[in-house]
């Protein structure tokens, strides 16, 4: 007996589900790409931050006051 719940992920199960299923594929890959960019910009605010944050402890430092 196979232990696996789901079929193993082929090429050619991805076009059967997409000929059935065309909006729920194209559903799926829109809220993919939703994720993917919401992720990037996350990442590129928490990037943004870490080096303001630095530049001002950065900036302090030479000024001889507190850290943020």
């Amino acid at each position: 007996m196979d232990d696996t719940l789901y079929p193993d992920a082929t090429v050619e199960l991805h076009r059967q589900r997409q000929a059935l299923a065309p909006a729920a594929a194209a559903a799926f890959k829109a809220f993919g790409e939703a994720v993917f960019a919401a992720e990037m910009r996350a990442g590129g605010a928490y990037a943004h931050s870490n080096l303001a944050l630095d530049t001002m402890n950065q900036v302090a430092a030479r000024k001889g006051g507190p850290a943020a």
